[in-house]
């Protein structure tokens, strides 16, 4: 690639993807710290929160906290395609394609 606005265009796109993957990342731990908490660790084996050697005095609620900033900024990334006139179809596949997919194999 060379240095022109074509080259700018798809290391934009690669730039959204990887942010988007990153906070479905995110997502992703905060829903594994919210079931281990709730099902696995505490409930399933009879633990308390005391017993578990690492533990913060805010969880599970700021785990729920960061899931929903999380969904927030996934959802309105790129909200300005769906502007009048900002239509972008690649702009739009980049930011929400990983979506799906990651919906996909979270329950393949």
């Amino acid at each position: 690639m060379g240095v022109s606005e074509t080259s700018n265009k798809v290391f934009n796109w690669f730039v959204n993807m990887s942010s988007i993957t990153g906070m479905l990342n995110w997502f992703g731990i905060c829903i594994t710290l919210i079931r281990f908490r709730k099902g696995l660790a505490l409930k399933a084996q009879g633990l308390l929160t005391d017993m578990l050697p690492y533990k913060s005095r805010f969880q599970p609620y700021l785990a729920w906290w960061s899931l929903i900033w999380v969904i927030l900024i996934i959802l309105f990334a790129d909200w300005g395609v769906f502007l009048k006139g900002n239509w972008d179809q690649a702009s739009f596949v980049t930011n929400y394609f990983p979506i799906p997919v990651f919906t996909i194999l979270y329950f393949v």
